[in-house]
């Protein structure tokens, strides 16, 4: 295995072979670390690398089929997260890793938060109106004076982001709906830092973004 380290030399784009030391993108069996200041934007499935270690940096998925694939994975005081929201035209990012060994350590964080489906979007999206309805999940969104989002996803595989909340106005919008998160792992998986995929809050008129999902 060769040992691959980040430069962002030229820019934030994993499969440009200028940003990375030995001038070439990383294959299969090869060993990568990244750290420091790294803004990295994944936007197809890496080769089933041997290692990943993350000690610092960003790394932000892109498309909804793009997958981290390696044998052990570990993220240290970094951020991984993807792109969005996304309006209903389709689920086109989420963050997918699939491994053997996994860590996220105390000081690192996989987070999601407004990155699913975009304000009056999604499959629970909440009703627009004088007081919007919040968008549904698990469970209905809650009520305003207009129709609430609906139930939609699974509850022992939640795999689809979370719905947009419903808008009063163009200057009064609902919030968006939590991304998703797919971590695959046949071996280990020690979890000590934050896993979240939160939707945006209501405001007085304006609807609540739904949770998106996390599947380990």
């Amino acid at each position: 295995a060769t040992l691959f380290e980040w430069t962002g030399a030229a820019g934030n784009d994993w499969f440009v072979a200028a940003n990375w030391d030995r001038g070439s993108v990383p294959g299969e069996g090869d060993n990568v670390v990244i750290g420091g200041e790294a803004d990295i934007l994944l936007t197809n499935s890496t080769a089933f690398l041997s290692s990943i270690v993350m000690s610092g940096g960003t790394l932000v998925f892109s498309n909804w089929t793009t997958r981290l694939n390696a044998e052990t994975v570990v993220i240290a005081e970094a951020l991984v997260t993807c792109s969005g929201p996304f309006a209903d035209s389709g689920m086109s990012n989420r963050v997918w890793i699939s491994c053997t060994d996994f860590e996220l350590a105390e000081s690192a964080a996989i987070n999601v938060d407004a990155c699913g489906f975009s304000r009056g979007n999604g499959p629970g999206k909440g009703g627009a109106g004088f007081i919007s309805g919040g968008a549904g999940y698990g469970g209905h969104g809650g009520y305003g004076n207009q129709v609430n989002g609906n139930v939609y996803g699974s509850v022992v595989a939640p795999l689809i982001p979370g719905s947009g909340g419903g808008s009063f106005s163009s200057s009064q919008q609902g919030s968006d709906g939590g991304g998703a998160v797919l971590l695959e792992a046949s071996g280990d998986v020690v979890i000590k830092g934050l896993i979240s995929a939160c939707g945006g809050k209501a405001g007085t008129r304006t609807g609540a973004g739904s949770g998106g999902a996390v599947f380990i």
